[in-house]
């Protein structure tokens, strides 16, 4: 699939690579063929991470899903929907907005990428809609903490999810944090992580390995 088209429902359509708003690609490390992860393994969970805020997995093409727009961890408005298209031989989702999305028309290219050792997540959106100031300003940030959660979520074992820590975080935590949410849930999340790593320890006998992040 080029570049230079926009995927829609219907098929391809040419697009303006000048047009109102791009973004990527950007790139998102999830871990090492050292560690035991495989592109495949990725590539499945990427179906519970096509879309900020999405609800169910995508796993066919036509799938649809609600895409939220996410600030700090916080939904913060629902965008509309988009439907998943799906090419598991590529490891790639193309997420297309449908009519009523903020930023129809619109394609968000979701892929797993290996360099060496390394497997990334690698986002890159494009499109012709509206919003191009705030789009390029929050979308990268927005992409790069569903990736965290991804990532989160393969390392589970040793590794509480975001959602896991937002889910216990307060307004005293939040203030600890000078007022900052996705920083107050991060500090939660680290502290967790350290309990269950130690537990882990326990039950494993000393086997869970500390998480190796770059």
């Amino acid at each position: 699939m080029a570049m230079d088209e926009m995927y829609t429902p219907s098929g391809f359509t040419r697009w303006d690579e000048n047009g109102p708003h791009q973004y990527g690609p950007q790139r998102t490390w999830l871990g090492s063929t050292k560690q035991g992860l495989t592109p495949e393994r990725a590539f499945e969970l990427l179906r519970y991470y096509a879309a900020p805020g999405q609800l169910y997995p995508a796993m066919n093409s036509g799938d649809t899903s609600d895409a939220w727009l996410i600030i700090k961890g916080i939904p913060v408005r629902n965008l509309g929907k988009v439907e998943h298209h799906i090419f598991p031989e590529a490891l790639t989702i193309v997420n297309t907005t449908l009519k009523g999305h903020a930023l129809d028309p619109g394609n968000v290219f979701r892929r797993i990428v290996q360099d060496g050792d390394n497997i990334y997540v690698e986002t890159t959106g494009y499109g012709i809609g509206s919003y191009r100031e705030p789009n390029e300003k929050y979308a990268p940030d927005a992409w790069k903490s569903l990736d965290e959660d991804m990532r989160d979520r393969l390392n589970s074992l040793s590794v509480p999810t975001y959602r896991d820590a937002f889910a216990s975080t307060n307004a005293t935590d939040i203030a600890e944090a000078g007022g900052n949410v996705y920083d107050a849930v991060r500090a939660n999340q680290a502290d967790l992580a350290n309990a269950y790593h130690i537990y882990n320890q326990y039950l494993f006998n000393n086997s869970i390995p500390e998480s190796n992040w770059p």
